[in-house]
């Protein structure tokens, strides 16, 4: 997997201490990293020094190979979509204006443009003739947000950052949000990088896992190798509470290669209920349906023991 951001013994000192120490830190093209932590332990710096925010103290941040410092900055940050927790949605502009603001800065032609917006409010249960010329004032909470996360992937850019965008939303709006950057990750093939302080979310939604205390790298591998192997005994007791969701992003990731299946036979809620009815039916080659929050899915049943297993 290519390597799309590194960071090299990167510290950034403020006088009252270091807020990050000597990070090294790989982020690879297309997976959706997590960085978490608890308050003040350096992930939001740490993201914002992707997109020079904040300039580090020491050590150098590549971008697609080249010191970020290089880039002009306007042309490093049009290639950095970001979500704020705040959404901070222009609100003299439309939805339709709100989304359309990069792509037309960058001169892409207007029906182009229009055909984006379009499409993106469409994929995230936004029907354009509805919310198209909409102010944000008319949103709820949980739409302005849809609206902020579309803003940032409209110029379809090679990575997005989010720093806790659902932190301030009730539970069903971070769940719905939860899922949608789940599936604008799979199906636009962006890389993501998304801070959060929940580790039920980070697991949620993490290929790999950054945990960060007091301005230091502890511990950054999948989520599942972190909670067999957590490299200390905080990170063992932050992750406490969260194994059971341990097989949601196998799960979740199944249905890259399965099929929608309108008839399932075999509906499933949980990896148990999953394993036990794969077992009887794997010698006859059946297929089998897993139930997901984004739908029914009919996959072969070895395919599926073969995926666990590499994934336990």
């Amino acid at each position: 997997m290519s390597e799309l951001i590194a960071f090299d013994h990167v510290t950034k000192t403020y006088a009252s201490g270091d807020a990050v120490q000597d990070l090294n830190l790989k982020i690879h093209t297309g997976e959706l990293f997590v960085l978490v932590g608890e308050s003040g332990s350096g992930k939001t710096t740490t993201l914002k020094m992707i997109n020079r925010l904040i300039a580090p103290t020491s050590g150098t941040i590549q971008f697609k190979g080249q010191d970020i410092t290089s880039y002009p900055i306007r042309e490093l940050r049009w290639q950095i979509g970001y979500v704020l927790q705040q959404i901070a949605l222009f609100p003299n502009m439309t939805v339709g204006q709100n989304i359309a603001l990069i792509p037309e800065l960058r001169h892409m032609p207007k029906a182009e443009v229009t055909n984006r917006v379009d499409e993106l409010l469409d994929s995230v249960g936004l029907p354009p003739e509805q919310y198209r010329n909409r102010f944000p004032k008319a949103l709820s909470g949980g739409e302005q947000q849809r609206v902020g996360i579309l803003r940032a992937f409209a110029n379809k850019p090679p990575v997005v950052l989010m720093d806790e965008p659902f932190s301030a939303l009730d539970p069903l709006s971070r769940n719905q949000l939860q899922e949608l950057v789940l599936d604008l990750h799979q199906r636009l093939n962006m890389t993501i990088v998304f801070v959060t302080h929940d580790m039920n979310e980070a697991m949620r939604l993490g290929d790999r896992i950054a945990v960060m205390r007091d301005g230091q790298l502890v511990q950054c591998d999948t989520p599942q190798a972190i909670a067999k192997s957590p490299a200390t005994d905080w990170v063992a007791e932050f992750f406490a509470g969260t194994k059971a969701r341990l097989m949601e992003a196998p799960l979740r990731k199944l249905t890259a290669f399965a099929t929608p299946d309108t008839a399932p036979n075999r509906p499933l809620t949980s990896p148990d209920a999953l394993l036990k009815s794969i077992l009887p039916v794997i010698a006859q080659g059946e297929k089998v349906t897993i139930q997901t929050d984004s739908g029914k899915f009919k996959i072969d049943a070895q395919a599926v023991l073969n995926f666990l297993a590499a994934n336990a």
